[in-house]
């Protein structure tokens, strides 16, 4: 068996168990984070206000829906590294990184992150705790690391690919860094998915970092998701 095929056989089992044990869970029925805008440009995205936090829920699995969308981490890397849909399929693509098994947290931002400032948004999770080590895990809605003449068409293909992560990874909450990852979250909850998932969206990591007032917003909704989360207090 070679390492690849090992790993993979490895994912497949963890994924298998922790299927099994979210089953057993309650999904949180009510909405935890509600949201003053119901709109969402590049000019004013604006932090969620959010109403009381419940108690933590035990995540659970609706059990038809995942017959319909048998999505595996073997699967899922297969269709994505063999994605041919768009002119840059050929460029360097990158699927996402941190915990793999039913993270607590999925942070999407809206293009793949240059050094820079995937720098800066560790500083902001690690402020409340969160990191692709231990609880988080960090992707992006379009894949490829291309930034430049990317189209609506662009975006949309990719977005199976999210849709995919989050069947299998059913996080407890998720954070949309950017207009199109907000907007991408937005559309979950308006479909009625995944109700045991809190949402909030916010701007990109970069135009928060010189943004007193964006960053007092999402700092306040910040603290409730750790609460929420159960994470060490702040």
């Amino acid at each position: 068996m070679t390492e690849e095929k090992y790993f993979n056989a490895i994912n497949e089992y963890l994924f298998l168990i922790n299927s099994l044990k979210a089953n057993s869970g309650d999904v949180l029925s009510k909405e935890v984070f509600s949201v003053q805008s119901q709109s969402l440009t590049s000019d004013d995205i604006k932090a969620p206000s959010m109403s009381s936090m419940p108690s933590m829920p035990t995540r659970g699995v609706d059990i038809a829906e995942a017959k319909d969308h048998p999505v595996t981490p073997t699967s899922l890397k297969r269709q994505f590294l063999t994605c041919s849909s768009c002119p840059f399929s050929t460029i360097e693509r990158v699927l996402g990184e941190g915990v793999e098994v039913h993270p607590q947290v999925i942070v999407i931002t809206d293009t793949v992150l240059g050094d820079s400032e995937r720098e800066y948004l560790d500083i902001i999770l690690k402020a409340i705790h969160l990191n692709p080590e231990s609880n988080t895990y960090i992707t992006s809605l379009l894949k490829c690391k291309n930034k430049g003449n990317v189209s609506d068409e662009h975006f949309n293909e990719c977005s199976k690919f999210l849709k995919m992560q989050f069947t299998l990874y059913s996080p407890l909450a998720a954070i949309g860094f950017g207009v199109r990852a907000s907007n991408f979250l937005r559309s979950l909850k308006e479909n009625g998915e995944y109700k045991h998932c809190a949402f909030i969206y916010t701007r990109m990591p970069f135009e928060l970092k010189d943004n007193v007032d964006a960053k007092r917003k999402v700092w306040e909704s910040f603290k409730k998701l750790a609460v929420f989360l159960n994470l060490p207090r702040l």
